[in-house]
């Protein structure tokens, strides 16, 4: 066998590894889970893929590396008598494997992943089989030299689902807006309210002893419609007023104090937003058992948590919200 058809043959089985390895990485897994459910072709392989897709990838850079290597002795002793002509060869091989055997495919199984990759399976575990026992101890070394995760199941079925979202969204499964509402509810199952009060030294509170007057002009000046009331000290809360009450009260009369809810700082944040909305509960002071206040929580705290941010008029002006 001759030089050229010899560079040809070790570009065109790195071009193989390359196209078999980037049509399968490109797919995504929802094809690939639609694939196992529907039992279509590569399906068993498919599975094997989701389960430890490094796997695959190994041999198929491993399957690479032993092409060249091989390739690269056979030039060598092609050649032997020609040392010029060897130094010659080994540029233009180098060229063909970086433009025919890796860019090309590289784009070609990107463009058509998921109409390659079920034929392609197959050649990555004939790969894998071929090469177990070269791959064997890149596995070990692999084990050893991956840093062990802290981790938690938990954690990983976040991780996994945030992988598919994103792979939803790309293939048009899912809005953008949907993979961030998604996560959020994904992430506030694990939160409790120490993650999102409101400090006790940021908390704006009023004195129970306060005229009405006085009482009407810090509410209208802080922009919050919602504001605990408190008997002497911050920790003697002794319920909430609201700005409706402000506006319709004649001026003479107490304004109504309304009952605030009490939270301890480790509570689940989605048991605390649950137990708000059923007792129609807008506000909720926190503590860690009978100690003093620790901070407040509020239902638009809790539903940020899961939408995002919710601006509303008085955002620029109180950047961060005690009340609400």
């Amino acid at each position: 066998m001759g030089p050229l058809a010899l560079v040809l043959l070790i570009t065109a089985g790195v071009a193989a590894m390359t196209l078999a390895a980037y049509s399968v990485r490109a797919v995504s897994r929802i094809w690939l889970r639609h694939w196992v459910e529907q039992r279509l072709r590569g399906a068993k392989l498919a599975e094997a893929y989701l389960e430890q897709p490094q796997r695959l990838q190994l041999a198929a850079g491993a399957g690479a590396a032993s092409i060249v290597i091989a390739g690269g002795a056979l030039l060598t002793l092609t050649v032997r008598r020609a040392p010029t002509a060897l130094l010659a060869w080994l540029p233009v091989m180098a060229l063909s494997i970086l433009i025919i055997g890796i860019a090309i495919p590289r784009a070609v199984g990107q463009r058509w992943a998921v109409s390659l990759a079920p034929y392609l399976l197959p050649v990555l575990q004939l790969v894998e089989v071929l090469l177990a026992m070269f791959l064997l101890p890149a596995r070990t070394l692999e084990r050893i030299m991956r840093p062990r995760l802290s981790a938690t199941p938990a954690d990983a079925e976040r991780d996994a689902l945030e992988v598919l979202l994103r792979e939803g969204e790309r293939e048009g499964v899912t809005l953008p807006g949907e993979r961030e509402i998604i996560t959020g509810l994904v992430a506030f199952g694990d939160k409790t309210l120490r993650d999102v009060l409101t400090p006790r030294e940021q908390i704006f509170a009023l004195d129970v002893d306060l005229s009405h007057a006085d009482q009407a002009r810090q509410i209208a000046q802080s922009g919050y419609s919602r504001v605990p009331v408190y008997a002497g000290t911050i920790d003697s809360v002794v319920g909430m007023v609201h700005v409706r009450d402000v506006l319709t009260s004649d001026g003479e009369a107490a304004l109504p104090v309304r009952p605030v809810g009490i939270a301890s700082i480790d509570r689940k944040c989605s048991d605390q937003l649950f137990s708000m909305l059923q007792h129609r509960q807008h506000l909720a002071l926190v503590r860690e058992g009978t100690g003093p206040v620790l901070g407040l929580v509020t239902l638009e705290d809790l539903l940020e948590e899961v939408v995002g941010d919710i601006d509303d008029e008085h955002d620029e002006q109180q950047p961060v919200s005690g009340s609400t």
